[in-house]
């Protein structure tokens, strides 16, 4: 398994790190309103905005367009994980605590974990989160991880960097996850920078009645 696993996407094997420029930007762009919560733009044209069931989705004459997954209220990953004796003593209970435990467990996990010399049990708690990893990343670039305002998670991707999309996965206090995607033109850069980016994140507000 150690083999394959050495197979695994690059981002396997990345460990998140800070983003190189942790500065916040003045945002005085349009503030939009998404499923549970509200955050600030650079942007101050939108061009229009569309739902399904499962995205809201915005888009900026500026040439951004943000598509918001909708908050899944059903119990998470790690929730019904608590409920299975088995997976408690393969994960942790400190694992196993949150969303956002579990997550920062799998991203922080890599191929080069599993030892030939390690236990069994171990190694398989590796192997779990690195295809748990592979689930949440979407080969966009460097994973970084964030903590501006009330939010903290992980970012995938960077405005300047190709391919120039950028995901955010995101937890509030409450352990509830955002998953917000940027993209822009293809082929270009996107009309945003770190700076704007770590704003963006910092001005989010969870709607309290939720």
């Amino acid at each position: 398994m150690a083999r394959d696993l050495s197979q695994s996407p690059s981002q396997a094997n990345d460990i998140p790190v800070a983003p190189t420029d942790q500065s916040i930007a003045l945002l005085n762009g349009i503030r939009v309103e998404a499923d549970g919560f509200s955050m600030m733009t650079p942007w101050h044209e939108g061009a229009r905005s569309a739902a399904s069931p499962s995205t809201s989705v915005q888009s900026f004459k500026e040439g951004a367009y943000l598509p918001i997954l909708k908050r899944n209220e059903s119990p998470g990953i790690a929730n019904i994980d608590r409920g299975e004796p088995d997976l408690v003593r393969l994960f942790g209970a400190d694992t196993l605590k949150s969303e956002s435990a579990l997550m920062t467990a799998a991203m922080y996990t890599t191929p080069e974990q599993v030892k030939w010399w390690k236990l069994p049990r171990q190694n398989t708690k590796v192997m779990h989160l690195i295809l748990l990893k592979m689930d949440y990343c979407h080969q966009m670039g460097r994973i970084y991880a964030v903590n501006f305002g009330v939010m903290h998670g992980f970012q995938e991707g960077e405005p300047n960097v190709a391919p120039y999309r950028v995901l955010l996965n995101l937890f509030d206090p409450d352990d509830h996850r955002y998953e917000i995607w940027i993209s822009g033109q293809p082929g270009k850069p996107l009309p945003l920078t770190q700076a704007q980016l770590n704003a963006m994140i910092a001005s989010i507000h969870p709607d309290q009645k939720n």
